[in-house]
């Protein structure tokens, strides 16, 4: 079963925790369930995002439970539903990289291009998504023709889809290496 933010509003979980907050304005503010404070914890509801100065973390009600019971996410999905998390998609396992002595720089930097030849544009996918549910507008990022979506980018010791960057050397425009973020529900 794939949750929602809309199955589960992060306040009724608050509550079921028995974590009560103070409505202020659109929010409910007080302190972060995990570090304490008076007022550094807030709620977003309309948007159903949280954040925590503190702790500088923040998110959707699977990153609440994250974060609070530090758990992985198909815990955190569980203790929300009831029910297992439907496991991420992956391919085959990748063989482990080989080192040839010297040529390290150079097999990052093809596979560097191999990635990002691979990905997509990130409009449209659950890349996009996974910005909007954190309530991060694409338009408002630099650089956002340099996100891309990877259905199956290479990752640990398999593949898993994500949300792909690109690092560029800021004079020559070269490609230095990039960033890799897998997104769960791919």
């Amino acid at each position: 079963m794939l949750i929602t933010r809309a199955k589960v509003p992060i306040e009724t979980e608050l509550e079921r925790r028995n974590h009560l907050l103070k409505r202020v304005g659109g929010e409910l503010v007080g302190p972060c369930p995990v570090c304490g404070g008076r007022d550094r914890f807030a709620v977003n509801v309309r948007r159903q995002l949280w954040n925590c100065r503190q702790c500088a973390k923040g998110g959707d009600v699977i990153d609440l439970v994250r974060h609070v019971d530090n758990v992985s996410v198909a815990e955190a999905v569980t203790t929300l539903t009831g029910e297992q998390a439907r496991p991420m998609r992956t391919a085959t396992t990748a063989p482990p990289a080989k080192v040839n002595n010297g040529d390290d720089e150079r097999q990052r930097l093809e596979a560097t291009h191999r990635i990002w030849r691979e990905s997509v544009g990130i409009a449209g996918t659950p890349g996009e998504a996974y910005f909007e549910r954190r309530g991060i507008a694409l338009g408002d990022v630099p650089s956002y023709g340099g996100l891309r979506w990877h259905p199956l980018c290479p990752w640990e010791s398999g593949t898993a889809p994500g949300v792909v960057a690109r690092f560029t050397d800021a004079v020559t425009g070269e490609a230095g290496g990039s960033w890799r973020r897998p997104v769960d529900g791919g």
